[in-house]
């Protein structure tokens, strides 16, 4: 069964990590520890490690990302979560490009460790989330999935199955404990729109699905996609469609 690696300078907080969650119920059968970063990384060379949830300052001045950069040069399928007390952004956008699976904030709690780990754990077998919906997901965003790191497709992942309650960043900042201006300049760095663009987006194309594929009333599908004043519904739909829902529905009959 997968292995797992916790490293982090002060052993009590490694400790406290790899007593968090049980382990063997998400798929692992050993949890490692390493409070040096030389012994990380050959606790890395010599075991097939599936996951490390790493601190992202070590001792001696290094920094969990060395970690993820040794396993890209060795070739090894390593999933990588980061911890750390430090909420500067540019330690989260490092970790985010190198590859990690998420960026956790300490003090880490069981909830945000365990979606994080069952995350890791669908990267890792290739079983991308609701891949269907992420058809029109990536119709809109006119990029592949595969091509956004861990988090942004996450965030995409998220608006697929929660549009309809999702509408601003400060919603989903809240939802992955997360800085919201983070998770904003993320999206637009990787996707070149903002997040309630993507949103607004999707809903639109759900409502348009809904008039191509149905005789539901227009006020109807509007509270579907989640919009509560119908004429808002209109005036969105038709500033992007140039039509308004009727003519949409008409074009299709």
């Amino acid at each position: 069964m997968p292995v797992a690696l916790i490293v982090d300078d002060e052993p009590y907080i490694a400790e406290g990590i790899s007593n968090l969650l049980d382990w063997k119920q998400h798929g692992f059968s050993t949890v490692l520890t390493a409070r040096q970063f030389e012994h990380a990384r050959k606790i890395l060379n010599v075991n097939d490690i599936c996951l490390c949830v790493c601190d992202v300052c070590l001792d001696g001045g290094h920094k969990g990302f060395e970690l993820i950069d040794l396993c890209k040069e060795s070739g090894a399928a390593t999933c990588f979560i980061m911890v750390s007390g430090h909420s500067e952004f540019s330690y989260a956008i490092d970790a985010i490009r190198r590859g990690a699976i998420d960026y956790i904030l300490k003090p880490v709690d069981v909830e945000s460790l365990g979606r994080a780990v069952e995350q890791a754990a669908l990267w890792r077998l290739g079983k991308e989330p609701e891949q269907k919906k992420g058809v029109l997901a990536e119709s809109i965003l006119g990029l592949p999935m595969n091509s956004l790191s861990p988090l942004v497709a996450k965030m995409v992942r998220y608006v697929t199955a929660e549009y309809a309650n999702t509408s601003t960043i400060a919603d989903l900042a809240e939802k992955f404990r997360k800085n919201p201006t983070y998770l904003g300049q993320l999206f637009i760095q990787e996707t070149g729109r903002k997040f309630t663009d993507f949103v607004m987006e999707y809903r639109l194309h759900k409502a348009k699905e809904l008039l191509e594929t149905g005789d539901a009333k227009i006020s109807d599908i509007a509270q579907w996609v989640g919009y509560t004043k119908l004429n808002y519904f209109y005036t969105r739909f038709r500033a992007y469609f140039n039509c308004s829902p009727s003519e949409m529905r008409r074009k299709e009959q």
